[in-house]
């Protein structure tokens, strides 16, 4: 752009550079009425002609949608005047032509063909030149519509729902989105973005690649926790392969109501500590490793759960905990305790 060359510093200038970079990945090329994606298009805006005085004959979507430049390059690269408007080229009811040479058979002679039988149709009026909004149904342009369609086309949708567990700190909910997203910070992410490292290998095992699949199923360390995991729910935990696999099986579960809140609340505690312990290995924080790894599990597991099913709110302006909560939270934790470190639903 040659608005950058001038303002080489300032908020303005920063503003420019950002344009400049979503052109040159073309999430919005330069023109905004026909954004090419992928093999497809998306057309966002046309022109409804009137009397042909503000629209350019060969880069605005006048006809049908779409730059005629767009269509027909090799006549646009013949045409001498190539900054006309509409009506410039219709005049006394006639369109005109200015080539460089004659029109040769073949490609050229069939283009000029199809774009004469396009035009044949067209007749200009009094009224002025529209531009008409394609984005939504009122024809109305928005901001949030423009995005709107834009990220339909280059934004994937999710491959899973994903449910907000209202008991648990937002850090965590935030945390397995990410995680059904395949958007952790992983090694394997980070090198994906062009971010060099010394070492892609995973920080507990040193054996394989730091992945969301080996972090949380298939590295030996997650292996002994989800062991310790199934025994104490009295359940048998499968050896998934990967985090696709661990959700379908999870999702299959034949089990409603309370006894899955109670199972999601160790699931979502299991990943977010088995998370945890990966970064203080990677990060070599002492504070948190794996003889914390299981009782974290438990104390969150039952907090989260003994509240959701209860209903309890923390309340006061200091975030005091009702009586309540905390004599029901350490008869629920000493109750498991008591029956041999298992958690039987049965209630």
């Amino acid at each position: 752009m040659s608005y950058l060359k001038r303002f080489s510093s300032g908020t303005w200038a920063a503003i420019c550079k950002c344009v400049a970079a979503i052109h040159d990945k073309n999430i919005i090329p330069p023109s905004l009425m026909h954004i090419k994606l992928g093999n497809g298009s998306l057309s966002l805006m046309h022109i409804k002609l009137g009397n042909g005085s503000l629209s350019s004959f060969w880069y605005d979507p006048w006809l049908e949608g779409m730059p005629l430049a767009s269509r027909f390059p090799r006549l646009l690269a013949l045409d001498t005047r190539k900054s006309d408007l509409v009506a410039e080229r219709f005049q006394n009811g006639v369109w005109t032509w200015f080539w460089r040479r004659d029109l040769r058979g073949g490609i050229e002679q069939f283009s000029f063909s199809s774009l004469l039988s396009l035009l044949a149709p067209i007749n200009l009026s009094r009224e002025k030149d529209i531009w008409v909004w394609d984005g939504s149904s009122s024809n109305v342009f928005s901001v949030s519509d423009a995005r709107r369609q834009i990220d339909s086309h280059n934004i994937a949708p999710p491959s899973r729902k994903t449910d907000w567990f209202k008991t648990f700190p937002p850090k965590i909910n935030i945390f397995i989105w990410r995680l059904k997203m395949q958007r952790l910070a992983t090694k394997e992410n980070l090198e994906k973005k062009g971010i060099i490292l010394s070492n892609s290998a995973c920080a507990l095992c040193h054996l394989h690649a730091d992945t969301d699949h080996h972090i949380f199923v298939t590295c030996n360390i997650s292996r002994q926790i989800w062991v310790y995991i199934g025994s104490w729910v009295n359940m048998h935990i499968p050896c998934w392969a990967s985090m696709e696999e661990l959700w379908t099986w999870f999702d299959g579960l034949q089990i409603q109501g309370k006894k899955r809140l109670v199972l999601r609340s160790i699931w979502y505690s299991t990943l977010w500590n088995m998370w945890r312990l990966r970064n203080s290995y990677t990060f070599n924080d002492a504070a948190f490793r794996k003889s914390h790894v299981l009782d974290n599990i438990i104390v969150s597991s039952f907090f989260g759960c003994s509240l959701d099913i209860k209903n309890i709110k923390l309340i006061g302006h200091c975030g005091c905990k009702t009586l309540w909560t905390l004599c029901n939270f350490l008869f629920t934790f000493l109750g498991a305790l008591l029956v041999g470190n298992k958690i039987l639903l049965l209630f």
